[in-house]
């Protein structure tokens, strides 16, 4: 049995990196010259065992960090919590059910080896949320993800979890990234209009002719801005706009799960900026030890790409 796959098609087949394809074919042709050959428009043709090959070579390399298949696994699993033992409801906004509905279809298409660990990476996270968040006391839960274009979810929450004693409830903000020290990625002339919400700022602002379509510009500006701030309250308000407005948790899913809580962290009294211009980034150090970069994306300068230097000792790490 032969079939023609492209390097894209296998490349969404394995939900991987097109190089990634490319690598393994090659050494695939290279040794096991039976299994593979070059088809019209330079297709690979594969045997069902070159297939079954390529893998098997792909094993451990498959990774879950597709960010909306995350987010779907997590919430597709939630509906474990409830048996006919549980005393709550388990309920889902009617977009987190058509998104859900959707990225089933997408799951579905995906190998059983991968759909496996994104399944088990759901299970463990759903361990740590029934164990920290779940009590007896528990009425119902409501499930949401949350669209990114959400003007008032400053954080850019990916899910929000709201369970209710009684008629109180608790929010759980999830936020899924790729890197330990990535923290958000924000529009500029979102961010801008941020700051000019804020009373404090309105004159500064004016006065520093913050320009979005010069980017360096933009940066630059920034950093004075930055430097002429010594009001602990707007400093602390500054603090929660670039880190992120509510109380939430950040989760990586590989190399391994980490969970980053950002529910208690210590807001900073003091800042100070630096622009490098040659590097075109912008450094904050905030005083209690949360250090950014602040860049600009290199696909969409429209967007101001912020990061910690390095994760700071302050926040709690949840290794599951």
């Amino acid at each position: 049995m032969e079939s023609n796959y492209t390097v894209k098609n296998l490349a969404s087949y394995f939900d991987c990196s097109p190089q990634t394809i490319r690598n393994y074919l090659k050494q695939i042709e290279e040794k096991k010259p039976k299994f593979v050959t070059r088809g019209k428009r330079n297709k690979y043709v594969l045997t069902e065992n070159g297939f079954q090959h390529l893998r098997q070579l792909l094993g451990d390399k498959l990774i879950c960090n597709n960010n909306f298949l995350l987010k779907f696994i997590i919430c597709d699993k939630l509906k474990s919590l409830i048996n006919k033992d549980t005393n709550y409801i388990l309920q889902y906004t009617k977009r987190t059910r058509i998104k859900q509905k959707k990225d089933l279809t997408y799951f579905d298409q995906l190998p059983a080896l991968l759909q496996k660990r994104y399944e088990q990476f759901a299970k463990k996270v759903l361990y740590w949320l029934k164990r920290k968040f779940l009590s007896p006391d528990t009425t119902k839960i409501i499930v949401d993800r949350l669209p990114k274009w959400e003007q008032h979810d400053k954080e850019d929450a990916d899910i929000r979890i709201t369970f209710y004693e009684s008629s109180h409830p608790q929010d759980l903000n999830l936020i899924i990234k790729e890197e330990l020290t990535n923290l958000q990625e924000i529009k500029l002339d979102k961010f801008q209009q941020n700051l000019k919400n804020t009373k404090q700022l309105k004159e500064q602002i004016s006065n520093l002719q913050f320009n979005v379509t010069n980017k360096k510009l933009f940066l630059s500006n920034l950093e004075d801005l930055l430097n002429t701030i010594s009001n602990e309250r707007l400093i602390r308000k500054l603090f929660k706009l670039i880190v992120g407005a509510n109380p939430h948790y950040q989760i990586i899913a590989e190399p391994e799960i980490l969970i980053i809580n950002f529910t208690k962290i210590k807001l900073p009294t003091k800042v100070s900026a630096n622009y490098d211009q040659q590097k075109n980034k912008l450094l904050i150090n905030f005083n209690n030890n949360c250090n950014l970069t602040c860049s600009l994306n290199a696909e969409e300068s429209e967007k101001l790409i912020i990061n910690f230097q390095q994760v700071p000792p302050i926040l709690e790490l949840i290794s599951l």
